[in-house]
């Protein structure tokens, strides 16, 4: 066998244009209960919904006055709908624009509306100021709602002081209760939102007020406890789901060993003037957490030199150092973090150049980067340089992407200015040994040319979807316990098996037999292998139409195969010779 099993991260354009403004447009993911991905709007316009299945990327327009709202964060509730955090409005805090509240109350859906109604009605009294409200959207008929909710300040008065308008909290998670519960970030309070009530409340006494950007990210443990990860504070924060009452986890070793910063404790210097954090230094050391399947808590590292890990069962604080991969002072490195299906955790790729990977099995780190190869195109050659891992140093790569999420065997990185989704594609667990044993097989392979090969039809099944249709159906297939490859030899029906059960692609294979049979049954990790193993190190004018036509013939069935594509013709299209060999044989759409 040969290969890791990862293949190199892919783009999915999600054709978003903000001209020379760049913002951030999203961050933070959420799985729906059909599988779809839903990126959390930051300034954008809209929803981004990727969905796995049908490999398909929607934008659905957010409400009229919820355009270019920065929105903290979103959750699924035990409903199916997505919540968004909370927005609020007091003394301290201005609502995203004027009269923004009055509007929702009035259900203004337009900017002529908000033109006509203007101004709105006027509402007396200090404490008409408080208000609260949150935004839904149904994943099933893919319609928003929203509620408003007037707040009391005499219960809440200090947890908005002297916080941000935007930033408020860093997140949104389940509680087993059934309420979402977002940390705060730059307010001082948790903030609890009842979808079955509609009702939104707080939870006072998260860290003082002028302490910015405190927390950021936020997962439930197997004890029913919600544990907070942290940027700039100097603890976890432990949220009681039962009776909303909240906790802290401190180490100061071990934040000191982690380069967090050690903040003022008091709020006031020289009288009436505040001491904000960044002036103390801009560190923000962790965005995002996760619990993986040892039950254990891991926080992915933004500027902190060491992923932070939490034991749920002894409030014991530990983590593992980053200095064996190089990265150097580089900051705000990953934003994000998800546990998926092959029990690893990943982080999303905020201001570096590669996905981080956590295997809390034996506590270690790996890296995963973009640039695979290097191209070079000149004199009717065209050069592959295949990048060697152990020579790999990380590099900035600005402000990428912001949140991700495991769905359909994949991760998905939301992009905050990127103008791409970043996808990967999960390993498969090596069985290899299962196969070997001849235990239990149920299943035959054959291929019309003779041969067989002896397997699990379980195993065979679980491959891809329409493996699984064609076994789990009333085919002939399933009920003969036989499948039948045609137009292969013996050899591709044994490399077939043997990839299926490894998940890595066998030594001496046809990949172009092999890359056949994964476009037909929708086998993305092999027919990826198969396409950057059939790459040549050099292409001339004489093959290269060959290679072109075997990279378009598969375009179409995967995000690996179509950015492949991409990347080839971007290659001959700098070659002057190499690109007229394309496009005498498949015309001008094989160069541009």
């Amino acid at each position: 066998m040969s290969g890791s099993g990862f293949l190199r991260p892919s783009l999915v354009p999600c054709r978003s244009w903000q001209g020379w403004n760049r913002k951030q447009r999203w961050g933070g993911m959420a799985v729906g209960s059909n599988g779809d991905v839903y990126c959390c709007p930051q300034d954008a316009e809209d929803l981004l919904v990727i969905q796995p299945k049908t490999r398909d990327i929607k934008h659905i327009k957010l409400p009229y006055l919820f355009r270019n709202v920065q929105l903290d964060g979103m959750a699924v509730a035990p409903d199916g709908r997505l919540y968004f955090s909370p927005i609020v409005r007091s003394r301290e805090l201005y609502e995203p624009y004027e009269g923004f509240f009055e509007a929702l109350e009035e259900n203004v859906e337009s900017h002529e509306e908000i033109l006509r109604n203007y101004p709105f009605r006027d509402v007396d009294g200090y404490d008409c100021l408080w208000r609260a409200c949150v935004l839904t959207f149904d994943t099933v008929s893919e319609s928003y709602s929203h509620f408003v909710q007037k707040l009391d300040p005499s219960d809440i008065e200090d947890a908005f002081e002297c916080s941000f308008s935007s930033g408020l909290f860093g997140g949104m998670a389940a509680a087993g209760n059934g309420k979402l519960y977002c940390p705060p970030t730059n307010a001082s309070a948790v903030a609890v939102v009842d979808p079955a009530s509609k009702q939104i409340s707080f939870i006072m006494g998260a860290g003082r007020n002028t302490q910015q950007d405190k927390w950021a990210g936020i997962a439930l443990a197997e004890n029913g406890l919600l544990y907070c990860a942290p940027a700039r504070a100097r603890s976890v924060l432990v949220i009681n789901p039962a009776d909303d009452t909240l906790d802290f986890i401190t180490d100061q070793t071990v934040f000191d060993e982690c380069g967090v910063v050690r903040y003022p404790l008091f709020d006031f210097i020289d009288g009436d003037e505040p001491l904000w954090d960044y002036e103390a230094d801009d560190i923000h050391c962790w965005s995002g957490i996760a619990m993986a399947d040892n039950g254990k808590l891991f926080c992915a590292p933004q500027d902190a030199n060491a992923v932070l890990v939490i034991d749920p069962d002894t409030w014991a604080l530990s983590f593992i150092p980053l200095a064996p991969l190089h990265l150097g002072t580089l900051k705000d490195k990953w934003a994000g973090i998800v546990k998926a299906a092959d029990g690893r955790l990943y982080c999303a790729p905020w201001c570096v150049d590669c996905v981080l990977v956590i295997d809390p099995r034996f506590a270690t780190l790996s890296l995963i980067p973009f640039l695979f190869w290097d191209v070079r195109a000149e004199h009717g050659l065209c050069q592959w340089f295949k990048a060697d891992p152990a020579a790999y140093v990380p590099r900035e790569c600005y402000w990428q992407w912001c949140g991700i999420a495991a769905s359909e065997g994949r991760i998905w990185c939301a992009p905050d200015r990127a103008d791409e989704v970043l996808t990967l594609l999960l390993p498969k667990d090596n069985l290899i040994s299962l196969l070997r044993s001849g235990y239990h097989f149920d299943l035959t392979v054959t291929s019309e040319s003779g041969g067989h090969v002896r397997c699990h039809q379980s195993v065979i099944g679980s491959a891809s979807r329409v493996l699984d249709t064609m076994l789990a159906g009333d085919f002939r297939e399933g009920q003969e316990g036989r499948i039948c490859l045609r137009e292969v030899s013996p050899a591709t029906v044994t490399h077939f098996v043997e990839h299926i059960y490894s998940g890595l692609l066998p030594r001496g294979a046809d990949v172009k037999e092999l890359a056949e049979l994964a476009h037909q049954y929708e086998l993305d990790q092999l027919l990826g292998q198969c396409l950057q193993d059939a790459l040549p190190s050099s292409l001339n004018e004489a093959s290269v139409a060959d290679a072109a036509r075997f990279f378009k013939r598969h375009s179409t069935a995967s995000f690996e195969a179509l950015e492949l594509w991409h990347t080839f013709k971007y290659a001959v299209s700098r070659d002057e010779g190499l690109c007229s060999s394309v496009v005498e044989a498949l015309g001008s759409s094989g160069c541009r």
